[in-house]
């Protein structure tokens, strides 16, 4: 969901640039040359030949999303030209002086002091810096401008500090937008009151990504006829209550309150914004009903609104049903995911047809889709993921020129769809020229999928997410690279019946994730293989297979690499220890032999979890060179290393689970132990320790996190100290009412074989498998119960 969302949130950024340049296309104009004949002071002519000096151009790839196609402004200004013929500024007809400067998309670098000579221009109206790298503070001599200024942009110029209190002194303004600037950057609530206060002739005001870190005032000084049309307030750290007064503001075209963490019930006045063309209010909170607006005021709000084209709801609790009659019928984009509704999906849906996007995943919904959804004209996103729905799927009958990315994953549709060549479906997708994501994964479909006549047949797709979805996938390799679009991306095909590793991917050289897991690819993986992704490859996972032996890696960014539970022979890859990157590595359940290599000790720096177990390495572990205080887990279970348990582990102070039983370690109990603090797993068992276990006189609260603690089948005598019973916080009995929890290293679920009292016991901890907490204490073949405290029968479970 993760990536789901931060493609999204790309997509609307890139929507909001294109609508930032939009509505400011009137500035754009009136900054051309319309002064030739007469020309400007010298004292402003001077002035911004020192403002030039003051800054330098840069040229950053940065440039190329953001400004394609700009470059320098300040290139052709210099003292043998008149500056009103200057590119970006513009001047008065009858005065000559510099009423306009429009420098974005500019190249721009450096500071802008207090007293930059800027701030000599007196008469400026409009002054546009926007998509510019300053690395200061916005100096409170923009005041300056206090009789003149009437249009101020600054998105996304890397400013930093205080917005200044002089910004309200601005009384002219009608279009204010300090959006997008460094995440320190911040506004107090005092100075956001008096924008609303001082400001009277504000029609935009746009303050996205501002660290304004608290709650908006329930007295806010917001009268109902103020001017303002446009106010954007996404992502500023807002909190608290909604005040009904920001929806009096009857004049509102475009209200943007997202990404905030608002709480309790959306006022009633929302429904009550005549003018209201863009409503967006979703909220990243996990917890779906932090914000809330009641069914009742949802539905006069879709019937009000009828001059609504954008309205995101995402993650505000509704908890009803759709209706079945919508009065918003010019809306283009309908996000209502995450919240909280049910039913059946209406009919009435398929008469919004405007619709650009629509996205009603992560809810309740059931039942069948409505057919005509598959007939808007000017769909392009359509999202259903993570639902209830069920039947089958008509593809035959798609009617969606414009579609982009089909997402119906994560639901329960059961029909029969081959894929094959000269099918209906085949047909009908050939027609989806514009595809670019599909996702079918999870779902209980039926049908063989030919990957290369798919891929064939949609020339744009870069995402295919067929993950579980029930369908067989079947390769031809052949030379299949004329099949593949070459900028593809992503590819899920976990649990595809696939037996052969696809001939196609040889052709995806920008893919960043690949999923092969839980199929039945036998044998050796071509050698060509090491290569696919490049550098761009991020995630890989051939898990749960029958492989048999691996390419040499060449993904240096590799961040996910999992190649657990297949018939991997021969000694541990080198090249793995040339990913630097790497952060999740699980290579168990296999047949890897030879040492571990000391290189290993070098990456473990960047890893969060590594399992090795269960196969057959020897030697002894590798020490740990650097600082390792991100890694959490740590598994080298049912293996045959042998020696001491290094003590550079103790570096790793983030370490929950250490599990090393099952091998031929020697050596006494590694006291260091006790200052890992966060460790929440040990396991020991089955090794060649031996002596007594003594405590550090220096530690204190010894194992107080400890949930799993298995010492048995060692050589160890004496007691186990006292004091370790006392600390074992974690590990003592749930007091009734309260809910288990999940033990997880990385949000990976962590699941152990342990013996109790001779008999065995598989502890799993996993999405689908839930169990209480993880409370174990093994010690059996060690000690007798004697010399178990009172503690073990009384507080443990």
């Amino acid at each position: 969901m993760y990536l789901k969302s931060m493609s999204y949130s790309k997509s609307f950024y890139s929507l909001y640039i294109f609508f930032s340049f939009a509505a400011s296309s009137t500035f754009l104009c009136t900054s051309s040359n319309t002064t030739a004949h007469k020309k400007c002071s010298a004292e402003e002519s001077h002035a911004l030949i020192l403002f030039k000096q003051s800054l330098f151009s840069i040229n950053d790839t940065w440039y190329d999303w953001k400004c394609p196609g700009y470059h320098s402004i300040l290139m052709n200004w210099n003292t043998s030209t008149d500056c009103c013929n200057w590119e970006g500024v513009t001047c008065d007809h009858s005065t000559n002086d510099v009423v306009g400067l429009d420098l974005s998309c500019g190249m721009l670098r450096g500071n802008i002091h207090p007293n930059n000579t800027l701030f000599h221009l007196r008469h400026l109206q409009r002054l546009n810096l926007a998509f510019n790298y300053f690395t200061s503070e916005l100096p409170g001599e923009i005041g300056r401008f206090s009789n003149s200024l009437t249009h101020f942009n600054i998105t996304d110029c890397w400013f930093s500090g205080q917005v200044p209190t002089e910004i309200t002194h601005l009384h002219k303004l009608v279009s204010l937008d300090l959006s997008l600037n460094m995440y320190d950057f911040k506004l107090r609530p005092r100075v956001l009151s008096n924008l609303f206060l001082n400001l009277s002739h504000l029609e935009d005001l746009s303050l996205e990504g501002i660290n304004i870190s608290s709650v908006l005032p329930i007295g806010l000084n917001i009268s109902s006829s103020s001017s303002l049309k446009l106010l954007n307030l996404r992502a500023t750290t807002l909190q608290g209550k909604l005040p009904p007064n920001i929806f009096k503001l009857q004049s509102l075209e475009t209200l943007d309150l997202s990404d905030n963490s608002f709480s309790g019930d959306i006022p009633w006045e929302i429904s009550l914004l005549p003018k209201l063309v863009s409503l967006h209010l979703s909220t990243f909170n996990v917890m779906i009903d932090n914000l809330r607006i009641q069914p009742h005021i949802f539905y006069i709000l879709l019937k009000n609104s009828t001059l609504l084209r954008e309205l995101s709801l995402s993650q505000v609790h509704i908890g009803s049903v759709l209706p079945t009659y919508f009065n918003i019928t010019s809306v283009r984009l309908l996000d209502l995911s995450y919240c909280g509704l049910r039913g059946f999906l209406p009919n009435s849906l398929v008469n919004l047809r405007n619709l650009i996007y629509l996205n009603l995943s992560a809810n309740k919904f059931r039942g069948i889709v409505p057919s005509g959804l598959f007939t808007l004209p000017s769909l392009e996103t359509i999202s259903l993921y993570n639902n209830m729905l069920s039947g089958n799927i008509p593809f035959e009958s798609f009617v969606l020129p414009a579609l982009k990315s089909f997402d119906f994953g994560h639901n329960q549709f059961d029909g029969h769809i081959d894929f094959l060549d000269q099918s209906l479906v085949l047909h009908a997708f050939q027609q989806l020229s514009n595809l670019t994501r599909l996702d079918l994964s999870f779902n209980k479909f039926k049908g063989d999928w030919e990957l290369e006549t798919l891929l064939s047949s949609l020339p744009n797709l870069v995402e295919l997410h067929l993950s579980y979805s029930g369908f067989s996938v079947i390769t031809i390799n052949s030379d299949a690279n004329y099949y593949v679009n070459p900028s593809f991306d992503i590819l899920n095909l976990a649990s595809c019946k696939l037996k052969v590793f696809p001939e196609s991917l040889r052709a995806m050289r920008n893919l960043s994730i690949l999923d092969l897991s839980r199929n039945e690819i036998r044998g050796e993986i071509p050698l060509w293989a090491g290569e696919i992704g490049g550098l761009q490859l991020y995630s890989l996972d051939l898990s749960y297979n029958f492989i048999t032996s691996l390419p040499q890696f060449h993904w240096y960014n590799l961040y996910y690499l999992y190649l657990q539970s297949n018939l991997i022979q021969g000694p541990f890859p080198l090249s793995i220890c040339n990913i630097s990157y790497l952060s999740f590595l699980d290579m168990s359940n296999n047949y890897f032999n030879g040492e571990i290599p000391q290189c290993f000790g070098n990456i473990i720096s960047s890893l969060a979890l590594i399992n090795l177990g269960n196969n057959s390495f020897h030697g002894t572990i590798p020490k740990v060179h650097k600082d390792c205080g991100g890694l959490e887990g740590f598994i080298l279970n049912g293996n045959q290393l042998q020696g001491e348990v290094p003590s550079s582990l103790s570096k790793c102070q983030s370490l929950k689970v250490l599990d090393l039983g099952n091998n031929l370690l020697n050596g006494t109990f590694p006291i260091w132990l006790e200052r890992l603090l966060n460790l929440q797993v040990l396991v020991l068992k089955s090794n060649k320790l031996h002596g007594t276990i003594e405590t550090s006189s220096s530690t204190k609260l010894q194992f107080q996190s400890m949930r799993i603690l298995d010492l048995s089948h060692n050589g160890f005598s004496g007691q186990l100290p006292q004091n370790y019973f006392q600390n074992f916080n974690a590990m003592k009995r749930l007091k009734r009412g309260t809910n288990p929890e999940y033990l997880n290293v990385s949000d990976v679920h962590y699941s152990i074989i342990v013996n109790v009292k001779g008999g065995t016991y598989t502890v799993v901890a996993s999405c689908e498998t839930y169990v209480y907490t993880l409370n174990y204490l093994v010690l059996d073949a060690n000690y007798q119960d004697s010399v178990c405290p009172f503690y073990c029968s009384s507080n443990l479970a």
